[in-house]
């Protein structure tokens, strides 16, 4: 449903991390309880109203676990698709069924998807909900919600700066005790189009938001994270891979980008997606980064890249859910200057990895979920974690989260639109006191699995 601005495949030399792809270490034996599955979707939604759930993040408050989701991204000309593509759940932490957060668009528009969610510093328990709005002019402008636990929702000031399309908005808090930045809450989306296109970073203090600091003058589809000392780093996808930017003051100003991991686009070139790497059945992928910081300030770049790209196509040719590259690629730096060799977080042959997340650990380490093609050729695909313990340098050997593997449904689009925007372009991972919280998009037990698909969520303790 939302529109996206075209980026050319990205191209490197050939010897674009060489020494990179070598795996690492044997991976060490972890130690995960996986808790049950927990389905979510949106009430009152059936065949006829395309209950297409997906691309979701999470969150989690002392209310519970916060998730959100684009909702009927497959009926872009259902009327009724319109009135809540933005979705908001909150598992609750005392248990329960999933209760349905009812929002009414601001702007007189529609909440057009692409939701960010992170606790609210100020409002213990509170959320803060970050999506794109589509409104009556035909802009499409970041609007932000704070949700409370008794889901009670209300904007506060908009982050939006100039241009008439905002996309690919990423949040995150500072709730540190050892930052003196603590209590601001950070987000970095791209403003795509206008007469200066780039990534956009700004600071909300709990009344307003500070000046914007600009990063990136094109579209790089963002991701941004803190540190326990107040450090803020911002990362994006440049024409060679993962870049990333460090603030020390708080978001007012940020270093000149180094690139983190080398890379092309991940995936294939596939006929019947024009212009888009692909994976799976028509499903697209893109090469965001994701970022965290561990317990030691220490910061953790995932992205899903093809580590040997083709010099002159920059992605394989294939068809039929068969060829392609995608791998996780892990890369660490304690002062946002320099990296250590990227590594795969897990080298599993015969398969495509692609939509990570990342997210500190309570032991202060980091864990990464992905999904990941299942057999070949490429119909199904799972979810996967991995966790690098502190002081390691091998992640754990990955832990399957999905129960059962999903059917790639056939890129749900109207009138011929290539798009092919299956599942969405992002998965969500969060922490908890006890470990982490996943969410993907699966097919699995969906109603029609071909069209449709639900939002699992599933809690891992960590040892």
């Amino acid at each position: 449903m939302r529109r996206r601005a075209w980026r050319p495949a990205l191209v490197v030399t050939a010897l674009a991390l060489t020494a990179g792809v070598a795996a690492p270490g044997l991976a060490k034996p972890g130690a995960v309880s996986l808790g049950p599955t927990v389905r979510v979707q949106t009430p009152g939604s059936n065949p006829t109203t395309c209950p297409v759930e997906g691309e979701p993040t999470v969150t989690v408050t002392s209310a519970g676990t916060w998730v959100a989701y684009n909702d009927d991204q497959g009926c872009p000309l259902n009327p009724a698709a319109h009135l809540h593509l933005t979705s908001v759940q909150l598992v609750p932490a005392r248990g329960g069924a999933p209760r349905y957060v009812q929002i009414k668009a601001a702007g007189g528009g529609y909440l057009s998807g692409d939701p960010a969610l992170a606790p609210d510093p100020h409002h213990p328990g509170s959320v803060l909900l970050a999506n794109l709005e589509s409104l009556s002019t035909g802009e499409i402008h970041i609007t932000v919600y704070r949700i409370t636990p008794s889901l009670s929702a209300a904007p506060i000031p908009s982050p939006h700066v100039s241009g008439t399309f905002d996309d690919k908005e990423f949040m995150a808090s500072d709730l540190s005790s050892h930052s003196r930045f603590r209590g601001r809450t950070y987000i970095a989306w791209d403003q795509t189009d206008g007469t200066r296109p780039g990534v956009i970073v700004r600071a909300f203090d709990g009344h307003k938001w500070l000046a914007p600091a600009r990063v990136f003058d094109s579209s790089g589809f963002p991701d941004i994270a803190v540190a326990p000392n107040g450090d803020v780093a911002v990362a994006w996808v440049g024409t060679d891979g993962s870049y990333v930017a460090v603030s020390r003051d708080g978001g007012r100003t940020f270093s000149k980008g180094v690139r983190a991991i080398a890379g092309g686009d991940p995936g294939r070139l596939d006929p019947a997606c024009p212009l888009r790497p692909t994976v799976g059945i028509r499903q697209r992928v893109l090469g965001e980064p994701r970022l965290a910081y561990d317990a030691h300030n220490v910061l953790h770049v995932v992205t899903s890249l093809n580590p040997t790209p083709n010099a002159t196509t920059g992605r394989p040719l294939g068809a039929a859910a068969i060829g392609g590259t995608a791998v996780i690629l892990h890369a660490s730096s304690a002062n946002g200057h320099s990296f250590a060799q990227a590594t795969p977080v897990a080298t599993v042959s015969g398969t495509e990895q692609f939509d990570p997340a990342i997210a500190r650990t309570p032991q202060g380490g980091v864990a990464v979920e992905w999904l990941q093609t299942t057999g070949s050729p490429e119909l199904y695909y799972d979810s996967y974690l991995s966790v690098l313990k502190p002081g390691e340098r091998a992640f754990t050997a990955p832990v399957r989260l999905s129960t059962a593997s999903s059917l790639f449904p056939s890129a749900m689009e109207a009138l011929g639109n290539s798009d092919c925007y299956g599942i969405g372009d992002y998965t969500g991972l969060a922490s908890t006191a006890t470990g982490v919280v996943a969410t993907w998009p699966t097919t699995d037990k969906a109603a029609t699995p071909q069209f449709d698909t639900d939002v699992l969520v599933r809690e891992a303790t960590l040892r």
